[in-house]
């Protein structure tokens, strides 16, 4: 990974979820914008302003999966990582990752497994 500041996106329908995660990684050195609206992630997200998705996985309205599917549509080059609390079928990851990678973090977790995490998936961006 280059010396250059990971941008996440994170949206999540919760306000003390999303507030918790930008104090976090941002003392981490990382550039955060939060959404608690999937809509509204989507209005705003511009091509190339994000190098991570964290999405939940169940929001009112559009789900993180299919919130991924959309922003694909304005920059494929986002990489997800997807969190929930609940437990996520194999066949719903399968049908949008069909290798064994699997860029998925289970709630509740530790910052240093966040950190952690983004940052394997970052590397997986640049290989």
């Amino acid at each position: 990974m280059s010396d250059a500041k990971l941008r996440v996106l994170v949206v999540d329908d919760e306000p003390d979820i999303t507030s918790i995660i930008q104090m976090g990684l941002e003392r981490k050195g990382f550039s955060v914008s939060v959404y608690n609206s999937p809509t509204a992630a989507l209005q705003e997200c511009m091509p190339g302003a994000y190098d991570i998705a964290l999405l939940d996985v169940r929001m009112p309205g559009m789900n993180g999966f299919e919130l991924y599917q959309e922003l694909q549509k304005k920059d494929a080059r986002v990489k997800p990582c997807f969190m929930s609390a609940f437990d996520i079928s194999s066949e719903e990851l399968d049908t949008l990752f069909p290798s064994k990678e699997r860029p998925f973090i289970r709630k509740p977790f530790v910052m240093p497994e966040l950190v952690k995490k983004l940052g394997e998936e970052a590397s997986r961006q640049e290989s």
